[in-house]
C-alpha cells in the first residue's frame, strides 16, 4: 500500500472523515502515479500517526481522500542509535542521511572534524535533508523519521548522554567492532564516523579519554560514507533490529 505525506497539523485539522492533500506530494499522487479514486493509501505525519484513506476526488493540485482507520506506530525497543557523521561532501551526505534513516538510525549529528571539507551545515541543505527523510520514510515505511541535530564542533560536543560509545577509525588495527549483544536497555549508543580525510590521531585519542571504542572495519579503507553504513548496519543487527522480522515471524509458526 502506498505511502504518503499530510503533516501533524494537516491530520490534526482534519475532519473524522475526511483528509485533504495538497501540493507536491498531491501532484505526484495524482499525475505522476496516476492513482484513482477508490483506490486505498496510507497518510503519516511523521510522529507515528498512521492514517488509511480511499481516495475519493482527484484533481492536479489537491486530493481528498476518506479515513477508514487510524492508528499510531510506537518506537522500537531496540536501543538508539545516534549516528555522529563528520560533514561530507554534497550527495555524499544526502546518501547516509537517506541510509541511516533506512536503517533505523534514531538521530544524526552532523560534526566538524579537523580534516573536513565541508565545515558547515546550510538551512538548503538541512531543507534538503528533511525532504530525503520524508522520501526515505515513504519508501521503508518507517513512521518516525532520524532526527536530525545541529551542527556541532568536535571538541565542543558532549556525548556523556550516550551508554555505548564507538567510533569507527581506519588507524586502528586490531579492534574489531566489539561483539556484544545490545539489548533493549543497554541506553544509547553513539556512533561517530570520521570525514573523507579521516579522524586525526589526536581526535581519536581526545575521544577515547571520553570512553569511546576506536574499531576497524576491515583491511580495505572505505570511503567514508560507506563506513557510515557498514557500521550503522552491524550495530542494528548486534541490538537484534535487523532480525526482528524473522524472529517474529518464527514465533508466529
Amino acid at each position: 500500500m502506498r505511502r504518503f505525506y499530510l503533516s501533524s497539523l494537516d491530520i490534526q485539522a482534519a475532519s473524522a472523515r475526511f483528509l485533504t492533500l495538497s501540493g507536491q506530494e498531491a501532484r505526484h499522487l495524482a499525475q505522476v502515479l496516476r492513482l484513482q479514486s477508490g483506490e486505498v493509501v496510507e497518510f503519516f505525519d511523521g510522529t507515528g500517526c498512521i492514517v488509511q484513506a480511499q481516495l475519493a476526488e482527484l484533481a492536479p493540485d489537491r486530493v481528498t481522500a476518506q479515513v477508514l482507520a487510524a492508528r499510531r506506530e510506537e518506537p522500537e525497543a531496540f536501543p538508539r542509535l545516534v549516528l555522529v557523521q563528520a560533514l561530507l561532501k554534497g550527495k555524499k551526505m544526502d546518501l547516509v542521511v537517506q541510509k541511516a534513516n533506512e536503517l533505523g538510525a534514531s538521530a544524526l549529528v552532523p560534526l566538524v572534524t579537523r580534516f573536513c571539507e565541508k565545515r558547515e551545515g546550510s538551512e538548503a541543505a538541512l531543507a534538503r535533508w528533511q525532504r530525503i527523510l520524508i522520501e526515505s520514510c515513504k519508501q521503508c515505511r518507517r513512521a518516525v523519521p532520524m532526527r536530525i541535530e545541529a551542527v556541532q564542533a568536535l571538541a565542543e560536543a558532549d556525548f556523556s548522554w550516550a551508554a555505548t560509545r564507538l567510533v569507527a577509525w581506519e588507524g586502528e588495527k586490531k579492534q574489531g567492532l566489539p561483539l556484544v549483544r545490545l539489548g533493549a536497555d543497554s541506553g544509547p549508543i553513539c556512533l561517530i564516523v570520521g570525514p573523507e580525510g579521516g579522524l586525526h590521531a589526536d581526535e581519536v585519542a581526545h575521544l577515547v579519554a571520553q570512553d569511546f571504542t576506536a574499531f576497524s572495519l576491515g583491511a580495505q579503507v572505505l570511503r567514508a560514507e560507506t563506513a557510515a553504513l557498514a557500521a550503522v548496519s552491524l550495530i542494528r543487527y548486534l541490538s537484534g533490529a535487523l532480525g526482528a522480522c524473522a524472529e517474529q515471524e518464527n514465533e508466529e509458526d
